[in-house]
């Protein structure tokens, strides 16, 4: 009777396994004796299953890439790339800790992609580790606190800003957060517009820039921070589960937004032409576009020329300033 009990409780819990996805065990950390390959097809899951680490290849296309996308959103949705300039050519790809260092090796173990970390000694054994908010950093096993982390991937974003996540400088590094949008829908490598803080002219403010054919045009800016909001970006007040932030002290400059209501996922993503927010809100399918920049036809910089302005109501949209006529 004791050993059909048993047999009966271990008979229903894998039945909840096999059913409930929720309820199995996922694995967010890779120490420095593991790796990860394109054939194994093992990932990393964040806790609470939000964000997975893993190769993925785009449809139509023979190139693997490492990324990390969204796990509990059906549509397939990509929020970080490493090596999206350098992507891995046949399905021969291999992430592993040597060293101080995560790296992704390709055919004959070439160096594809590194996180090229010079600093640190081993003074305790090194892992990497997804985060549930997404971030995927290198650390000392026995030191979880933020500040010593030895590499963290929310320093170099790709074309999405997630939660918690910074755009700006770090005044105590030098290095400037910005987005660069993917090249197309299907191709990660890095397209021809950047979104990036400007802080050499007045008050800092974001710049949309196109950078197509090594050119570098300004398209459109987010005008400066004025308590509340960039002047210039339709972010929606008193959402009751968004909160946007800016700071600028001697150590940062940066933008950053965090969610109070952590079933709903928002993200800004940089395009192709334009900077999109998307909110996905349970039991939706699917992402909603919550605003996107430019929003009309006078948002584009310069498109009246010089001591002229865009107006929305008259035809045609472009006025001289009082005291200037058209010169064409």
């Amino acid at each position: 009777y004791h050993h059909s009990y048993t047999f009966s409780f271990l008979l229903v819990f894998l039945v909840l396994i096999l059913f409930h996805p929720a309820l199995s065990i996922y694995v967010n950390t890779l120490s420095s004796s593991e790796s990860l390959t394109i054939s194994s097809n093992r990932t990393l899951v964040s806790p609470g299953g939000v964000f997975e680490l893993g190769f993925f290849k785009p449809l139509g296309r023979s190139r693997w890439y490492l990324g990390i996308w969204y796990k509990k959103v059906s549509q397939k949705t990509y929020a970080w790339v490493a090596n999206r300039d350098s992507p891995l050519t046949n399905s021969i790809g291999t992430l592993k800790i040597s060293g101080n260092n995560l790296v992704l090796l390709g055919q004959s173990n070439n160096t594809v992609w590194s996180t090229n970390i010079t600093r640190g000694n081993a003074r305790s054994p090194v892992i990497a580790e997804l985060l549930p908010n997404g971030n995927f950093v290198m650390r000392y096993s026995n030191n979880k606190d933020p500040s010593g982390f030895l590499w963290q991937s929310f320093d170099f974003p790709t074309d999405t800003l997630l939660p918690e996540m910074k755009l700006g400088y770090d005044l105590k590094t030098g290095r400037n957060r910005f987005l660069t949008s993917w090249k197309g829908s299907d191709d990660p490598s890095s397209g021809n517009f950047v979104y990036k803080l400007d802080i050499r002219r007045g008050l800092p403010e974001f710049i949309l820039i196109n950078t197509f054919l090594n050119q570098r045009v300004e398209t459109q800016r987010s005008g400066p921070w004025n308590g509340i909001e960039f002047s210039g970006i339709p972010e929606v007040q008193g959402l009751n589960y968004m909160v946007y932030n800016y700071t600028e002290n001697s150590e940062e400059i940066a933008y950053s937004f965090h969610m109070t209501n952590q079933s709903i996922y928002s993200r800004l993503t940089l395009t192709e032409f334009t900077l999109d927010r998307f909110t996905w809100i349970p039991p939706s399918w699917g992402w909603s576009l919550f605003w996107t920049l430019p929003m009309d036809v006078c948002d584009p910089l310069y498109l009246c020329g010089s001591y002229s302005y865009c107006d929305l109501i008259t035809s045609p949209n472009c006025n001289c300033i009082r005291g200037f006529v058209p010169k064409n």
